[in-house]
């Protein structure tokens, strides 16, 4: 049982929950709680190590047995070093280290959301988690987003990591793959505008599109309005100046859903 916080293995894991370029480098990420441990075996991604306090429920004591026959390192840790690996104040007893998944962008891509200077990790990961419920085939992180790895982006993104493809690239990777892709067709790049002249529901989403968000207080970046084909708007009748970028994404990219299950 690992006993220190100073123990290699677990100053490692806080690497690689603190930096980014840890993350980058080592291509990996770190992911608390059954849940995500659950939905990393479902896609078939082999953890490289996991840690597991005593006392875990029936579910989770099979989880770990299930990483162990498919190669993981598993080791016991008391749950006050888990404490030093968690934000959260009601550890679930399980935490692992997992790899990046390096899917390539869909060979035909019709339906993406592309994230603009998104800061936040909650909502980074609110959008992920909504783009991978709606079905969306890829999601794009500008240079300027949060780390798609970032502790809570993973947190919010309630397993989204492993059924989204996720690519954070600079801007002309991003126009490349989504407007000048051979053999896939360009996809129409609208951006939620709280000003913009045509009501979401009148745009014909029924074609390659791709949704994008900006962080509601910069609006959209310059980059992003030289990419974008048009503005949408969602209506507030209501006394609130701008909806939170998840929440927008989300509305968006189910009515891309809605449009295309009616036609």
């Amino acid at each position: 049982m690992i006993t220190s916080p100073q123990n290699p293995r677990i100053k490692h894991i806080k690497a690689l929950l603190a930096r980014k370029k840890d993350r980058q480098e080592q291509r990996l990420f770190v992911i608390e709680g059954l849940r995500l441990v659950q939905d990393a075996c479902i896609a078939g991604v082999v953890p490289r190590t996991v840690l597991a306090a005593p006392g875990l429920p029936p579910q989770g004591e099979k989880l770990v047995l299930e990483c162990y026959r498919r190669g993981a390192q598993v080791d016991e840790v008391t749950w006050n070093v888990l404490q030093v690996l968690t934000d959260t104040e009601n550890s679930q007893g399980m935490l692992a280290v997992v790899p990046f998944l390096e899917a390539p962008v869909p060979a035909r891509l019709t339906f993406a959301v592309l994230a603009d200077t998104i800061r936040d990790p909650g909502n980074l990961g609110s959008i992920l988690r909504s783009a991978a419920a709606a079905g969306a085939q890829a999601a794009f992180l500008s240079p300027a987003c949060v780390d798609a790895y970032n502790p809570k982006v993973v947190r919010a993104g309630m397993g989204a990591h492993f059924r989204l493809p996720i690519f954070q690239m600079d801007w002309s990777e991003i126009r490349q793959v989504l407007k000048d892709r051979p053999g896939s067709p360009p996809l129409s790049v609208l951006e939620a505008e709280s000003s913009g002249k045509r009501w979401y529901w009148t745009v014909d989403l029924t074609r390659p599109v791709c949704i994008m968000v900006s962080n509601e207080a910069e609006g959209t970046s310059l980059k992003g309005l030289e990419l974008s084909d048009a503005a949408v708007s969602i209506p507030m009748p209501g006394k609130t100046e701008s909806l939170n970028a998840a929440m927008a994404a989300s509305i968006l990219m189910f009515e891309v859903i809605r449009q295309r299950w009616h036609s």
